[in-house]
């Protein structure tokens, strides 16, 4: 379960029957998401969603 709130991003992992904070996603194992989504959501502020996404896009694929 994600929940982003405050700026902050977290990642809590359902294990035997309660959650646990983690600092990675498992479905994003080489990605930084705790670091890249809130990065997008600020930068959205600023540029946009669409030129936000964009660049996230750019972030994580590359050229």
């Amino acid at each position: 379960m994600w929940i982003y709130a405050k700026g902050k991003l977290k990642i809590n992992l359902l294990i035997q029957e309660s959650y646990q904070e983690s600092p990675i996603s498992p479905t994003f194992l080489n990605i930084a998401v705790v670091d890249l989504i809130p990065q997008c959501v600020e930068r959205a502020k600023i540029v946009g969603m669409s030129q936000s996404l964009e660049e996230f896009e750019e972030s994580i694929v590359g050229d």
